[in-house]
């Protein structure tokens, strides 16, 4: 069975009013028992699995130290039930294993694949769409002894003299990414990219400079563009 686009976003909605009810429920439930104990209902949000379900894990709790897990799982034909959280070890194991997607060594799906999957799943004019937009990229992964290293996170960037970027009225950006094209170029050879000279990401948070009381820098402020 198929699950498209719509459906999929009927269920979440579904699946979303199910965990909304169940919270108000369960208010009621702990005023109706004890009205002057707290309680609280939370979920870590819904999750999409590789077989088409949704599922949101959920956790109740009083001031008396009462809890309790479940799941809430919406199968492909839409129906909704509960199912018993996944023992302790298990739990663990999950936590703990890394997502075999991202396990060195295995191959990152490919383009013929993404082309399958989005139109099974979406229309053909958001499948076309969508499919428009892919392009390489590349996951950056902190370095081991002996590894290159084609990256810097925070601290002190290479830069000319001179050259710090400031946010004029505000203040200095902090630095947040540099990236050196030349050596990453070495490693992805083929690829349609500089094969000199840096990258360098910054954004404005205040930490230089203490007189700013804005609302930060976003999307959102046109007026904002330059502290970053």
């Amino acid at each position: 069975m198929t699950d498209r686009y719509e459906d999929l976003m009927a269920r979440r909605e579904a699946l979303m009013n199910e965990c909304w009810r169940r919270s108000l429920a369960a208010a009621d439930r702990a005023y109706q028992e004890a009205p002057l104990v707290s309680a609280s209902w939370r979920s870590e949000g819904i999750m999409l699995h590789p077989d088409g379900r949704l599922t949101a894990t959920v956790q109740e709790s009083d001031g008396h130290h009462r809890q309790r897990h479940y799941t809430i799982c919406s199968e492909l034909d839409g129906t909704i039930r509960e199912v018993a959280p996944p023992t302790a070890d298990a739990a663990e194991q999950a936590a703990f294993s890394p997502d075999p997607r991202l396990v060195p060594g295995r191959p990152e799906p490919d383009k013929a694949q993404l082309s399958r999957l989005a139109r099974r799943h979406l229309s053909q004019a958001a499948a076309e769409a969508w499919l428009r937009q892919l392009s390489p990229a590349v996951r950056l992964a902190r370095a081991e002894p002996g590894d290159p290293v084609v990256a810097q996170l925070g601290g002190l960037p290479a830069l000319p003299i001179n050259s710090w970027p400031v946010w004029p009225g505000n203040g200095p950006l902090s630095h947040v990414l540099s990236l050196d094209c030349a050596s990453l170029a070495m490693l992805m050879p083929g690829w349609d990219m500089p094969g000199s000279g840096r990258l360098a990401f910054f954004y404005f948070d205040g930490e230089h400079y203490t007189g700013y009381h804005g609302s930060g820098v976003g999307g959102w402020d046109h007026a904002t563009q330059a502290g970053a």
